[in-house]
Formats: C-alpha cells, sequence, structure tokens
C-alpha cells in the first residue's frame, strides 16, 4: 500500500496558530504512526508531531488525550520530557507542538562512542524504572485483561499472566534506544507516550526487551554496532532497572504476549508502507515469540 501524501508542516502549525522561522521545517525521520518535523520559532526549537490517520479520528483523540495525560505526570514528575507548548487537529488527525529536548537518539550515541554502551544502558534502564515510580494519572486508560485478550493468540498465556498480575503502573509500552535521547552520558528527553496507559510494569518491560533483542533497526551506519552489542546492551538496561527498582520481575509469558502486539503492528506497518520495517523483519520477531513461549513452558497449540 502507498501511504499517503506527507502535508506541508506550515500548513499544520497554521491550524494552531502558529508560524515557524523562514528556514523549512526538518523532517524527521522517526515513528511509525507519527510524522515528526524539528521547526524554529524565533530561533527557538521545536517539535512538530503530528498523527498518521490510521483510524477513526475520536480514536485518534483519545490516543492523543492519554499521550497528554502520560507526558504531564511524567514531566511533573521530574522526567525528561517535552512540553506541550500547543495542540490541534489537522486533517481530522491531531497534532501536538512540543519542546525541543536537547541531545542524540541513544541509538546515534552508540554509532559514534560505542564504549558508552554499558554506562548508557544502565542510565536506560534506571530511566524506565522512575517513570514506573511515577503515580498514574486519573483518566489515563487502564489496559487490563480485554486489552490482553484483543492483542494475545494464545489464550494460555493470558490465564498464566493473570493471577499475578497487576494493571496499576504508568507505562510507556514503546520504550527503546529510539524514543530516549542522550547528552554528556545521560538522558535528556523522554519521547513518544502515543501507547501510554496503565497496565502491569512486566508488558513495559517485555516490550522493551523484545525490542532490544528482536526489533528491527533502522537502516544506516548504527545498525550493525547495536546488532552487535544487542545482548549486552540489554543486560546493562536490566541491570540499571534493578538498581533503582529493586527487582526486575518479567517473564517470559509477558515477552509472549508483546510479541503477539508487535508482530501485529509490524506487519501492519509493512502492509500499509509506514516506517523502516520489511517482510524480512518479521522472521526475527516470530522465532523470539517461539523461543519465550518454550520458556513459559508452553508447546506451540
Amino acid at each position: 500500500m502507498t501511504p499517503a501524501p506527507e502535508p506541508d508542516p506550515r500548513d499544520v502549525l497554521s491550524a494552531a496558530g502558529w508560524t515557524a522561522d523562514a528556514e523549512p521545517p526538518l523532517r524527521i525521520t522517526v515513528g511509525w504512526d507519527t510524522l515528526i518535523w524539528r521547526f524554529t520559532r524565533d530561533g527557538t526549537p521545536y517539535a512538530l508531531r503530528l498523527f498518521r490517520k490510521t483510524g477513526p479520528s475520536p480514536e485518534l483523540e483519545a490516543a492523543a488525550d492519554s499521550e497528554q495525560l502520560a507526558m504531564k505526570a511524567a514531566r511533573e514528575a521530574g522526567l525528561p520530557v517535552p512540553a506541550v507548548e500547543a495542540r490541534g487537529t489537522f486533517d481530522g488527525a491531531p497534532f501536538f507542538v512540543l519542546e525541543w529536548r536537547p541531545g542524540e537518539r541513544l541509538l546515534d550515541v552508540f554509532s559514534r562512542r560505542p564504549w558508552l554502551i554499558r554506562r548508557l544502558g544502565r542510565e536506560f534502564g534506571a530511566l524506565q524504572a522512575r517513570l514506573h515510580a511515577v503515580p498514574p494519572p486519573p483518566r489515563l486508560r487502564v489496559f487490563g485483561r480485554e486489552w490482553l485478550e484483543a492483542n494475545v493468540r494464545d489464550p494460555r498465556v493470558i490465564e498464566a499472566v493473570l493471577p499475578a498480575a497487576r494493571f496499576d503502573t504508568l507505562c510507556h509500552l514503546d520504550y527503546h534506544p529510539l524514543n530516549v535521547l542522550a547528552q554528556g552520558g545521560r538522558p535528556t528527553g523522554l519521547l513518544d507516550f502515543g501507547p501510554a496507559g496503565v497496565t502491569d510494569r512486566r508488558a513495559d518491560l517485555a516490550f522493551t526487551r523484545l525490542t532490544l533483542l528482536a526489533a528491527p533497526i533502522p537502516p544506516g551506519p548504527l545498525k550493525p554496532i547495536f546488532n552487535l552489542a544487542r545482548r549486552y546492551f540489554a543486560r546493562q538496561w536490566g541491570a540499571g532497572y534493578r538498581a533503582v527498582a529493586g527487582s526486575f520481575p518479567l517473564t517470559p509469558a509477558w515477552e509472549v504476549i508483546a510479541a503477539d502486539h508487535y508482530i501485529h503492528e509490524v506487519e501492519r506497518a509493512v502492509a500499509e508502507g509506514r516506517g523502516w520495517a520489511g517482510e524480512g523483519d518479521i522472521a526475527p520477531l516470530r522465532a523470539f515469540r517461539a523461543g519465550r513461549l518454550k520458556a513459559a513452558g508452553l508447546p506451540p497449540p
């Protein structure tokens, strides 16, 4: 499927009563479900984040509401989350004008300074643990049993996690090295709260571990470097999380749940021509799922 043409970001900004400086807004090549540009106004940098029209407008507005609630709660708790400067709707899709956070994506840092992988891996884990300690804001959507049943193919997996499940934690649900910025060896930005909600923290940990070990990486010079360091970085992430949270409660069954959800999302993105993933990127995800299903003691159905 051919993706829809991108709008002019200046037209999007004008819908919120904003204008940009003479320099054209710069398209940032991240985000499967949003379009992102960097622009300046009066010399100050900002980010414009426009949702892709992947569903009915009320559903997109509800997603934007949840994202704004989660960002506000995390920012007020002292996490490096960008402030929302403005919000609007363009052609039926919501958008945010956001504070531009300093720093580079973790993957970009690794491509030039691989000796920082250990330190930033631990900082990456510690930041996620700090997010999980933030009290969930009222009215933020909750991903509970119904969410599991809608996303998981094997009911045995759901029954394996429900007895100990606690749907009470503010979770990012897209926490990976493309959504965390760093500068000077420290995280400076936590981005893209689009999928965020209240659920069991093991779901968030499962999504992150799957992303670190099996998810597709954008093409470019950083890809071979991170492929070599994936498992080492994942170990440091776990150590950093444990140092702050005191435990790391992830179980294989939750990883199967993450794999089911992620495989569906990648298949849909490939079919719609969004993002950088291709058909060949789905096989490693399926292999990851099969391995975690076996580790959970659940033979293939």
